[in-house]
């Protein structure tokens, strides 16, 4: 049921954004529709800079990075991560970035339960609109207590910009 309801709340994420025009293909002639969240969209945003940007960490007790490379070619993604919870990540459309690196990093002598790193990097695959879902879900019983939710994109030069970002805190 939980699978279902995520699921669930990524579709309708998707077609919310899809009615707004945000998922929209460019044809090259620079007539893509534009998303209404044009400040994010900007060498202003901190995102969309070569800096290491911390992200909501008061948000289930974990740091939570993100980096986009000083080309533009790359974003990397670096959240803590307990040795018993699992970050979990749906990408939707697939292709748009390419997942090159996915794994939980901790030190070999960790103790149990050791709050070790969860690393993804990205590149650039197509020209287009994608929805990265990270969410963290906790102990055995698989409750999920955040979601960070990223709309990213990569222009017709295959440089990776975000678009948006969306932090849920769940009970």
């Amino acid at each position: 049921m939980k699978k279902f309801m995520s699921a669930f709340i990524l579709m309708v994420l998707v077609l919310t954004v899809t009615a707004a025009g945000c998922l929209s293909s460019d044809d090259g002639n620079g007539s893509a529709n534009v998303t209404n969240n044009t400040s994010n969209n900007t060498t202003n945003n901190p995102a969309n800079s070569s800096n290491t940007i911390d992200l909501d960490n008061s948000s289930a007790y974990l740091i939570k990075q993100m980096k986009i490379a000083n080309d533009s070619k790359s974003v990397a993604f670096a959240f803590d991560e307990n040795s018993t919870d699992r970050w979990e990540l749906i990408m939707e459309p697939q292709g748009i970035l390419v997942l090159t690196e996915d794994e939980h990093l901790s030190p070999e002598n960790a103790e149990n339960e050791y709050v070790g790193l969860h690393y993804w990097n990205f590149t650039a695959g197509s020209t287009g609109k994608t929805i990265l879902d990270f969410n963290y879900v906790v102990g055995e019983n698989g409750k999920s207590i955040n979601h960070i939710i990223y709309i990213m994109e990569v222009d017709s030069s295959g440089n990776i910009h975000v678009i948006s970002t969306l932090y849920e805190r769940l009970n």
